[in-house]
């Protein structure tokens, strides 16, 4: 895998964690802040840990009107993006640059290195008084 991509790769998984941009996310973060990049990076991620459970298709990322918005700002703000993904009006999808075998080396190296944190919420209704 090209060393900026997994660069990136592991900017974004880590941005999940601390959220805190180190280098390809700065100008975005500095931009659009925190919480316009923090979901959009986190949807990016989990579609390719949702196609390991058959979840999501593996060659698009279906996206609404809004999201496509958000999206196309984040990969301006992030060219390096566009590197590895590109931006459509209803989806995003892999870059023409990257080889089927490049894009399976990116899906699993996000499915190995990446956890989706899952929250359960207590219904407040359920709670004793």
């Amino acid at each position: 895998m090209n060393i900026k991509i997994k660069e990136l790769l592991n900017e974004m998984i880590q941005y999940k964690k601390e959220r805190k941009p180190i280098k390809y996310l700065q100008k975005a973060f500095d931009e659009m802040g925190d919480r316009e990049i923090y979901f959009p990076l986190s949807y990016l991620l989990s579609w390719h840990k949702a196609y390991f459970f058959g979840a999501e298709k593996p060659d698009r990322y279906e996206i609404e009107e809004v999201g496509s918005k958000r999206y196309a700002l984040l990969f301006e703000k992030c060219p390096e993006l566009k590197k590895v993904f590109s931006v459509h009006k209803d989806h995003i999808g892999w870059s023409a640059n990257l080889s089927d075998e490049e894009q399976d080396e990116v899906r699993n190296y996000i499915h190995e290195n990446f956890t989706v944190q899952i929250r359960i919420r207590r219904d407040a209704s359920l709670k004793k008084k």
